[in-house]
């Protein structure tokens, strides 16, 4: 924990939420045919044996739900999920591959990090081809630890005050509170920021979010993460 002051309060940071072990499930159009990838090999995975042998066991067949990515990751010991989904979209009179790589908590059973690109295509065909040359450097960039904001001071029923030392926080985006206790994670609640600015010492994010769901249970010193949905050509798998 990390103790600063910003007058006039004093403030509790905590550490962001790390990514240890993941769970490779594959790349996916929206109608559900697979594409065919090279999994990550930057940090610690699951082997796809290991994968195909639970999916089977469950009698999952990919595309996962947000949910089901989570229980897949729990049961092989993996703190997340990732997979890759993509479809073709008309913009205009001109094709797009809209390309989104999830990241799932197992814990928290939600997607914490969400990579989106766009790619001009010159028909629907040439979607898994287009993946395919982008994907290399999109899963370069996937996150090893994410920023997590910690509850400060509830100043109503439905009102929070939260500061955080590092990511990038924007009104509107939605957030889910846990709590930790040891290596458990207990959620809490739901909600959305309403006011975000900088302190002065140009490093502090100063947080006001409105409770949405649950709000007798959040209190100072629970964390809350950002969330993410799935575009609208893929939210059948959110």
């Amino acid at each position: 924990m990390i103790w600063a002051t910003v007058a006039p309060f004093v403030l509790l940071f905590t550490q962001g939420l790390t990514l240890t072990k993941g769970a490779f499930v594959g790349g996916w159009t929206a109608d559900g045919k697979a594409i065919s990838l090279k999994a990550p090999t930057v940090g610690r995975w699951v082997s796809s044996e290991q994968i195909q042998r639970e999916l089977l066991f469950r009698q999952w067949k990919p595309p996962l739900t947000t949910v089901q990515m989570a229980e897949l990751a729990k049961s092989l010991e993996a703190d997340f999920a990732v997979d890759l989904l993509a479809a073709a979209v008309k913009e205009g009179k001109r094709w797009q591959a809209l390309v989104a790589v999830r990241t799932v908590s197992a814990s928290l059973s939600a997607i914490v990090h969400l990579s989106q690109e766009r790619l001009p295509i010159s028909s629907p065909d040439q979607l898994p081809n287009a993946v395919q040359q982008k994907v290399p450097k999109i899963f370069v960039s996937l996150p090893s630890q994410l920023p997590t904001a910690t509850v400060q001071i509830r100043e109503s029923d439905r009102k929070l005050h939260l500061s955080a030392r590092s990511g990038k926080w924007c009104k509107g985006t939605e957030v889910l509170f846990y709590r930790e206790a040891g290596d458990q994670r207990q959620i809490v609640g739901m909600g959305r920021l309403v006011r975000v600015r900088r302190a002065i010492d140009g490093k502090t994010w100063l947080l006001e979010a409105e409770i949405t769901q649950n709000n007798d249970t959040v209190r100072a010193g629970d964390k809350a993460i950002a969330l993410f949905r799935l575009p609208v050509p893929l939210a059948k798998w959110q």
